[in-house]
């Protein structure tokens, strides 16, 4: 997991500008729809700056390295930077998120999230989709269906990439 924190870091300064006081990259991540953003602060001024696709990326592989059994995954994080390169983390798992859309993606987002980063009962947040929409014996019995249907979708996608690897074609 450091190593993927390091990776954003990394991507933050690499793509930063010139001059800044203070690195912040937020990203939202759930049920495969992502957002982030990278910002530089300079005394009161905060701008978004270009690049961080590294950054992006490690993300991604961060939500699955420190998805719990039980607990899921976090939904969102923010990371700030400073000069000397120092750097926090702070994960958001339980509260409302902000998607950058008006009225945030589907509801069927949320069943993926808990389908693919499974969280117990207590732990699903009572404002989320899934809480407010199922009783605990009908999630439980959606997100069996969901997950068997999802793997085998994947197992579909990884034989189709082991056939267009061998042929020496490009993965989609």
């Amino acid at each position: 997991m450091s190593a993927l924190q390091q990776d954003i870091v990394r991507s933050m300064v690499d793509d930063a500008p010139a001059r800044w006081d203070r690195l912040e990259f937020e990203m939202t991540l759930v049920g495969g729809y992502a957002s982030f953003a990278p910002y530089a602060v300079t005394g009161d001024v905060r701008e978004i700056y270009g690049g961080t696709y590294a950054a992006g990326m490690a993300g991604l592989g961060l939500k699955d390295a420190m998805f719990e059994p039980g607990r899921g995954s976090w939904l969102s994080f923010t990371c700030a930077v400073s000069p000397s390169h120092s750097f926090d983390f702070a994960f958001n798992y339980d509260e409302p998120v902000s998607f950058g859309i008006e009225g945030g993606p589907a509801d069927e987002t949320w069943e993926r999230e808990l389908t693919d980063h499974p969280r117990s009962w207590a732990l699903i947040p009572d404002w989320c989709y899934v809480k407010r929409t199922f009783s605990e014996v009908e999630w439980d019995r959606r997100r069996a269906k969901m997950a068997r249907t999802r793997a085998r979708i994947r197992a579909r996608q990884s034989r189709s990439d082991a056939i267009r690897t061998r042929l020496g074609l490009p993965l989609r």
